[in-house]
């Protein structure tokens, strides 16, 4: 992937000094989108979901039930980050991690996954914090 490589001023591309996004604008958008779809407010939510859309020159979408809504804004969300290291967790986030990875590569993905396990240092000094299942 090229899409941080600034191929004039690092050729070799071994240390560039390109900025990359912490987050990104259309993130932003569809984040909101997808909050209110949540609440049921499908007006809004296609508002901000095709201003993302047709950025792209993608045709808008009206779309009235939750679940539709955010298949379709995962699938946006999966063209949108390409390589910005975020559809794990957008994977993690709506559950659907084992499914996608199935479908995508044909492996089973444990579900210890969904979380990360807590720092040892962390447990260490809250004696009450109990481990992540599965770590």
């Amino acid at each position: 992937m090229k899409k941080y490589w600034d191929e004039d001023a690092e050729p070799n591309a071994g240390d560039s000094q390109q900025d990359f996004p912490v987050i990104r604008y259309s993130d932003v958008l569809l984040t909101y989108a997808e909050a209110q779809a949540e609440l049921g407010n499908f007006n809004v939510a296609n508002e901000y979901l095709n201003m993302v859309k047709s950025r792209a020159n993608l045709p808008d979408v009206d779309i009235n039930n939750i679940e539709d809504f955010k298949d379709e804004v995962l699938l946006e969300r999966r063209k949108e980050f390409v390589a910005e290291g975020q559809r794990f967790f957008d994977l993690v986030r709506t559950e659907t991690l084992e499914e996608e990875v199935q479908e995508a590569k044909g492996i089973q993905v444990n579900p210890i996954y969904y979380l990360f396990p807590i720092p040892q240092r962390e447990r260490d000094v809250n004696t009450n914090l109990p481990q992540n299942p599965g770590y």
